[in-house]
């Protein structure tokens, strides 16, 4: 887990949430995440209630949800009116919104933050993983799947997602969930790619919320970026995840995938994704998992694709959650940037192979194809 970041630390990190959130592939023209961070990182008011927050909920992204998630609730609320599809513009009577329930609402914030964590998972972060599997996995015809820290549960839809990038889809023909994706980086054509059926998907979390609980709904609903497209993505994939007798371990995943692997049929190939959940791990978790999956590709054609910030966290990270060396350019990029570093492990002769293949904007909007990043090695 991650230590208690400085005042300096959670300032700068604002700073660079700001910048994610003003993308406008992400945000068009509303601007309310990036400008709340901005104004977060300037209230005293902020770091008080942050100062008390374990480094692993992600403070800064939590305040935010806490924050929203008031301003849903109530109609009368002073975010209310910035929550609604005809929002006032973002000024100085914002700001002055924003410090008096950071100072009103102090103790229910502050309740908001102890009960919860920030479990975002916005639906089109699954856009990146099918990108990835089809990338990659041409040949396979099937594949079962295992999401890795699947909180609520949205990405055990990832067999019901299309692709829509560059004019070309991706994905089965009777995909219930189609998304967007801009492609930046090096040339990509979709057109030839193919995706293995997904048979079954199950997900392992620590504590998964439960989405058939309305507050529960409500809060993991706040978690999401404030867009009325992002929204409707959130509400579509929850109301198709509901219709399912989709199936949640609970507990950790290096304890759990032996054990899941094991009820598989034999040989089946297993796809196994991770998305900003190994980024909360030791680098000794980290590996446990890595073995394990080693350990499982003995047995069974194994890819494991994972979706994380670099790491350590903070100013000077040195690799990906798979172990992959970064090079300059990207540690420099980190510093004023948020992104994830995606990187596709396979174990070709039963080597683990990991390769950084892109980066990707952490709501999924954008992937960059980096080819030439994935000679990396370790």
């Amino acid at each position: 887990m991650t230590s208690k970041a400085s005042p300096e630390d959670t300032r700068h990190l604002m700073k660079i949430l700001r910048e994610a959130m003003r993308d406008p592939s992400l945000s068009g023209e509303r601007f309310l995440l990036g400008e709340l961070f901005s104004a977060l990182a300037e209230e005293d008011a902020a770091l008080a209630l942050l100062d008390d927050v374990p480094g692993w909920k992600m403070p800064g992204l939590l305040l935010s949800a806490a924050l929203l998630y008031r301003g849903y609730q109530n109609p009368e609320h002073p975010l209310h009116p910035y929550l609604t599809d005809s929002p006032p513009p973002l000024d100085d009577a914002f700001r002055a919104a924003v410090h008096r329930v950071l100072t009103e609402e102090k103790s229910e914030l502050s309740a908001l933050l102890a009960r919860h964590t920030y479990q975002c998972n916005p639906p089109r972060r699954m856009a990146i993983s099918l990108l990835m599997i089809a990338t990659t996995l041409g040949d396979w015809s099937s594949a079962w799947h295992i999401d890795v820290g699947t909180a609520s549960g949205i990405g055990l839809l990832l067999g019901d997602v299309s692709v829509i990038a560059n004019g070309q889809r991706l994905g089965p023909p009777n995909a219930v969930l189609e998304y967007p994706l801009e492609l930046r980086g090096a040339p990509l054509d979709i057109s030839a790619l193919r995706c293995p059926k997904i048979e079954r998907s199950i997900g392992i979390d620590l504590d998964p919320p439960n989405l058939r609980d309305s507050d529960c709904r409500a809060w993991m609903r706040a978690c999401q970026y404030p867009l009325p497209v992002e929204l409707a993505y959130f509400d579509h994939a929850v109301g198709s995840l509901l219709k399912k007798d989709f199936r949640i371990e609970r507990g950790s995943a290096i304890d759990l995938l032996p054990a899941l692997a094991a009820e598989m049929p034999s040989g089946i190939p297993l796809i196994v994704t991770d998305t900003y959940v190994c980024l909360f791990m030791s680098e000794e978790d980290r590996e446990r998992l890595r073995r394990e999956l080693d350990a499982i590709a003995q047995n069974r054609p194994v890819v494991w694709i994972s979706n994380n910030s670099l790491v350590p966290p903070g100013h000077a990270p040195d690799r990906t959650t798979a172990g992959t060396p970064i090079t300059p350019e990207l540690t420099e990029r980190n510093r004023h940037e948020m992104f994830g570093a995606v990187c596709v492990t396979t174990w070709p002769n039963g080597k683990r192979t990991p390769r950084l293949v892109g980066i990707t904007h952490p709501g999924g909007c954008w992937f960059e194809w980096r080819p030439d990043m994935a000679s990396i090695r370790t």
